[in-house]
């Protein structure tokens, strides 16, 4: 017999994973809210906008996040459903790179403004429309983690380009690069559970290599002179 406490959880799981459970039934319970004011903040945006006028930038930001946070709530669906989930499924497996690249880079946009970074995008018009769709965490968190390593006042630029019978994608920084004594792995990236941030738990990294392999690319972290750091991703055009 299964028995089920008064606050929904069951009470013959281990307490460790009733804790578990309650809190992705919190979080999909909030992530549920947002949504609904998100989409009702756009309906507002929309209905006032033959009358008055809309900040086109604001309305962009919200639809952002709108799109972040279905991304989210999807990923946390498929962990409730079965205790797993695709990450390749925030995006369409088929989507094309430049719509990912366009997505991304909007994302970090305003992170970049704030702290007066300039971030530029250079993509080919053959690499735009290289389906790679489940590259998409691999470049949003190394455009985080270009921008978060240049701290202020500085250039990040993501390039991608058709050579040869490769994808090449770069994200380039003028940060202080990675310091020397971090201890990483045989393609140069920061080894698993290190991190330079406070509070990072170095998995980012370690996540897009496993990414980029399974597509069957390599992916490296190298110096970029004169100073800061490039994450180089390669991909098959098979791929």
């Amino acid at each position: 017999m299964r028995l089920v406490r008064t606050d929904g959880t069951d009470a013959s799981l281990p307490a460790p994973t009733r804790q578990r459970d309650r809190l992705l039934h919190e979080l999909s319970n909030l992530l549920d809210g947002s949504l609904r004011n998100v989409g009702l903040a756009l309906s507002r945006f929309d209905e006032v906008a033959a009358e008055t006028g809309v900040d086109a930038e604001a309305r962009q930001c919200l639809a952002t996040a709108d799109r972040s946070l279905q991304q989210m709530a999807g990923l946390l669906r498929q962990w409730m459903r079965s205790a797993c989930a695709d990450l390749g499924s925030v995006y369409r497996p088929d989507a094309k790179l430049g719509e990912i690249v366009e997505h991304a880079a909007r994302n970090l946009a305003p992170v970049a403004r704030v702290q007066e970074i300039d971030l530029h995008v250079e993509t080919s018009h053959e690499a735009s429309r290289f389906p790679a769709g489940q590259l998409y965490p691999v470049l949003a968190n190394g455009l985080r983690n270009a921008i978060e390593s240049i701290g202020s006042n500085g250039a990040v630029t993501l390039s991608a380009d058709v050579v040869g019978d490769e994808l090449e994608v770069r994200i380039a920084d003028d940060g202080a690069g990675v310091p020397d004594d971090l201890p990483r792995d045989g393609d140069g990236l920061v080894a698993p559970g290190v991190s330079t941030k406070p509070h990072g738990q170095g998995l980012g990294l370690a996540i897009s290599r496993d990414i980029v392999r399974a597509m069957g690319g390599v992916i490296r972290l190298e110096s970029n002179e004169p100073r800061g750091a490039v994450l180089l991703i390669r991909l098959p055009r098979r791929a």
